[in-house]
């Protein structure tokens, strides 16, 4: 993996991103939203192919931000592993291997073509072979973040998570199985940041990484990832995350993934619902 990203990356001297000094934080503003609204959300931000179950991580979360200033760097990958914690995933040993890849680049189009030319096997779920052009084609539309995640289908008490392969199992037990995230690549064009603060950057890189939304998504105001149209606009976006981000990542990392992915969905939707009441 580091050896994939090392050579894309090559010819593609990072600089430092610079986004605005952090802002005052704004005062926090729960929407009521209706389940017709929470599904929709919840249907963006959770990508599965094929009918399979919904994919996230199931232990730790090891992160390696590359192309940032120390500072700022250390701030985004803070977040994230904070973030991470707190949804229930054991924390990283001092020295893991990355499985999360956060990467700020000058040449965002050019190392996204490379990294897709040199290392297909990235992409996909080894279950079912490398993804598809569908699968990998909005990645290669220019956009100020791009994120791509790699997923494996595991029998639910396997040992060792990823070399479980419910497949090579006795076909006639039925075993229960859940996706699984083993790899998500986030790459950041740090041409592509005007008018940001970091305090969005970093938990909109942090969201894309824990979760599985689509790339493609129209996504409204009730996400971080509405940030960049909202910016496009003349608008400030987000300050971080919204309430329902909050909301989705905790109903997600409690749901049962075990279930199949309508129904985790379905599952998501409640959680989400019964919380906003409260």
């Amino acid at each position: 993996m580091l050896a994939a990203l090392a050579l894309a990356l090559r010819a593609q001297q990072a600089e430092t991103a610079r986004p605005a000094a952090p802002a005052p934080p704004a005062d926090v503003v729960v929407r009521g939203s209706t389940d017709a609204e929470l599904r929709r959300l919840t249907e963006a931000l959770t990508r599965s192919t094929q009918g399979r179950q919904l994919s996230r991580w199931h232990r730790s979360v090891c992160a390696s931000v590359i192309g940032f200033d120390d500072r700022h760097g250390a701030f985004i990958k803070a977040r994230l592993t904070s973030l991470a914690d707190s949804l229930g995933l054991k924390p990283p040993a001092e020295r893991c291997a990355p499985n999360v890849f956060v990467i700020g680049t000058t040449g965002a189009d050019g190392f996204t073509r490379a990294l897709v030319k040199r290392s297909p096997g990235l992409f996909g779920n080894p279950n079912y072979g490398v993804a598809h052009g569908a699968g990998i084609n909005p990645l290669l539309v220019p956009r100020p973040v791009r994120w791509i995640q790699g997923s494996q289908t595991v029998v639910s008490d396997c040992a060792v998570e990823g070399y479980c392969n419910s497949y090579a199992l006795n076909s006639r037990i039925k075993m229960p199985t859940h996706e699984s995230l083993t790899a998500s690549i986030v790459i950041v064009d740090l041409d592509k940041l005007n008018g940001l603060v970091w305090q969005q950057l970093a938990d909109y890189v942090a969201l894309v990484a824990l979760a599985r939304p689509k790339l493609d998504a129209d996504y409204g105001p009730g996400t971080i990832l509405s940030l960049f149209a909202a910016r496009d606009r003349g608008e400030r976006g987000p300050a971080g995350l919204t309430a329902e981000d909050q909301a989705f990542l905790t109903a997600l990392y409690r749901s049962n993934g075990e279930q199949a992915g309508w129904a985790q969905r379905y599952d998501i939707v409640r959680r989400m619902a019964a919380g906003a009441k409260r």
